[in-house]
This record gives structure tokens, C-alpha cells and sequence, in this order.
């Protein structure tokens, strides 16, 4: 039987990368990642380009220099967002009262998302998305005005209405985007948000940085990727025996 490969592209969520320190802001890559459990446990092969950083823009490149072996792999798993609906926060602290724009405006998210689900079946491959982990809003919010004064901070606070609690909710927004755009496209998505929700205070299972989970988190992610894919690999081999239901009880 032939190994299972899977392609993944997106950004440091995807890759598995975990804060190290706050002082000085270090990340680092864990010996196994997520996806490196997952592909370990299930004998399969998950080559991961994502990287730091990614928007869907970078993503679209990405794809761009991996197109020739994209018809290799059975299925490319894709996970963006956490960039796209991030802000430039010392921006916000400078002008809070000029109007200010995610990295990738939501209406943008959805067409750019749509087009790289296209291009990945054009090149012979089969999209997997994956939903967003959520992210803490307390820490995420003091990571990303760490740098500024008091006088910063508050402006920030004040421009996401006086609490933190608008950066998750913007958040989940895009992810919103990704199930709607799965369904508008027939593509299978894979849920990596409800596993982290249905824990309670699942801000321990993230970094410091409110965004990355942790080692914790990592295995978290790591079981909803086994299930999910497990699923999604079964019910393609069931089309290939021609609709065929199987049920053990």
C-alpha cells in the first residue's frame, strides 16, 4: 500500500512553532510538531512548508515555487488567518482616530482563500483547511503593546473599545470565513478551535504570546488532526469502492 502525503502551507501556527521567551522575543520549532505527531502516528507523510509569518499572499507565492511537485501529494492541508487579521499595532497607538486595516481585509481573506483552493486542485491535489486555534486576548493583547508606553496601550485599548476581548472576537471572524468558504467549495475542514474551547481555561494550553499553543496545545492539535484526517483518507477510500458503507460494531 502506497504511504499517504500530504502537503501543508500556512503560517507558524501550522508549522508548530512555540515561543521560547518574551525577553528577548525568541520562537523556536519543537522536536516534534503537531503535524509530526500526527504523521507519525498515523504512517503517514505531511512535508510542512508553512512559515512564520504568512498571509495569504505568502501563501499564494508558496504555492507558486512548490506547483511542479504539488501532483505528488494526495492531499495539501491549509491553515491562514492568525496573520491576515492582524493589525499593525503601534500604527493604531500612533493614529488611533485614522481608519486601520487587518494585514488581509475579511473580503479579501475569502476571495484570496478561494483562489488558492482553486489553484491547489488545478495542480492534481486535494485541499484540506483547517480552522484557526483560538487566541487568549489578555496575553495576545499585552504581547503586541509590549513596546509601547502607557499612554500607547491605552489608545490601543481604547480603539478595540475599552477591553482586549474584540481581538478574539475579530478573530474568530476569519474563522468563520475558513467553514464558510470549506462549504462554498465542497472542500473537507478539519476543527482545531473546538478542542482548545471545550477545555476550560484553554489559555493554558497557549503561549505567552495569547497566539501559539504550547506543548500542550501541540497535542491538542495533533489528536484533531489524526481524527480529522483519519476520517477524511476513510470516506475518500470508501468513493473508491464506489460508495460502499462500512460499519464495524
Amino acid at each position: 500500500m502506497n504511504t499517504i502525503r500530504i502537503s501543508a502551507f500556512g503560517d507558524s501556527v501550522l508549522k508548530g512553532t512555540v515561543l521560547e521567551s518574551l525577553k528577548p522575543l525568541k520562537y523556536t520549532l519543537p522536536e516534534q510538531s503537531f503535524t509530526d505527531i500526527c504523521a507519525r502516528e498515523m504512517d503517514i507523510r505531511i512535508d510542512n512548508f508553512a512559515r512564520f509569518g504568512s498571509t495569504l499572499d505568502m501563501g499564494e507565492r508558496m504555492l507558486i515555487r512548490h506547483m511542479t511537485g504539488l501532483r505528488a501529494y494526495d492531499y495539501t492541508l491549509l491553515e491562514f488567518g492568525g496573520n491576515d487579521c492582524d493589525y499593525c499595532w503601534s500604527d493604531i497607538a500612533a493614529d488611533p482616530g485614522r481608519r486601520h486595516l487587518p494585514n488581509t481585509p475579511v473580503t479579501e481573506f475569502s476571495m484570496k482563500y478561494g483562489r488558492i483552493l482553486d489553484r491547489v486542485r488545478e495542480l492534481g491535489s486535494s485541499p484540506i483547511l483547517l480552522t484557526l486555534p483560538p487566541v487568549d486576548s489578555g496575553k495576545f493583547f499585552a504581547h503586541v503593546t509590549r513596546d509601547l508606553d502607557d499612554e500607547g496601550r491605552g489608545k490601543v485599548l481604547d480603539w478595540l473599545g475599552g477591553t482586549p476581548d474584540f481581538i478574539r472576537e475579530w478573530h474568530e471572524m476569519y474563522n468563520y470565513r475558513v467553514l464558510e468558504m470549506a462549504a462554498c467549495k465542497g472542500v473537507p475542514v478539519i476543527d482545531i478551535t473546538s478542542p482548545f474551547y471545550s477545555r476550560p481555561g484553554y489559555g493554558k494550553l497557549l503561549c505567552e504570546d495569547g497566539a501559539h499553543p504550547n506543548a500542550q496545545g501541540q497535542a491538542v492539535m495533533a489528536g484533531a488532526l489524526e481524527d480529522g484526517l483519519r476520517k477524511i483518507i476513510g470516506e475518500r477510500s470508501l468513493e473508491s469502492l464506489g460508495g460502499v458503507q462500512v460499519a464495524f460494531c
